[in-house]
């Protein structure tokens, strides 16, 4: 009985030997008389001397195919050569106003040359600011928690409370008043 193979069997002791004994080492075949294999033989060829031309054909950086500008869309670019790295870094490091442009050139011809506040200015003038806000909260959570005031009375007859110490004293008044004791 002939044995199948299949691709994951395992080729055992019995298997190899009688192979070795099918085939003297005489046995030789021609290319040609196995199925397929010449024309596998010549695709494989055919493929490595692709590959080699294609290699070349690459790395060829001649333009080879004379592609002109207009073909690829950049019929309208004008060829420019570019400042060098040197010549842009000159460039940059130049702060003398190389070209002399003025602020009404740019639109800032009506702006006022003043100079602007230091950091240190504005932080002292927001503290300020903040201090007087906080002193009228407190006077504003005084009077209305009713925690120190002192009854008045102005000089038309009108009668006030306001903000006193623990002592009595007015703290905030600005209108004439006669105090009531």
């Amino acid at each position: 009985m002939a044995k199948i193979w299949r691709s994951r069997d395992i080729i055992g002791v019995e298997d190899a030997q009688r192979w070795e004994n099918k085939a003297d080492s005489s046995h030789r075949h021609k290319v040609a008389d196995i199925d397929g294999l010449p024309e596998k033989i010549d695709e494989v060829t055919r493929s490595k001397a692709e590959k080699v031309d294609l290699t070349g054909h690459i790395n060829n950086r001649n333009n080879p195919h004379g592609v002109t500008k207009q073909q690829v869309g950049l019929g309208n670019v004008t060829n420019v050569e570019q400042a060098s790295k040197q010549d842009f870094q000159n460039h940059l490091n130049n702060h003398n106003n190389p070209h002399n442009v003025t602020k009404q050139q740019v639109g800032l011809g009506n702006v006022d040359n003043v100079r602007q506040a230091s950091y240190e200015s504005v932080e002292a003038l927001k503290l300020e600011f903040q201090e007087h806000e906080d002193r009228l909260n407190a006077i504003e959570y005084m009077f209305l928690q009713n925690d120190f005031t002192a009854p008045i009375r102005t000089e038309d007859g009108t009668e006030h409370t306001l903000l006193a110490d623990e002592n009595g004293h007015v703290i905030v008044a600005d209108w004439k008043y006669i105090m009531e004791v």
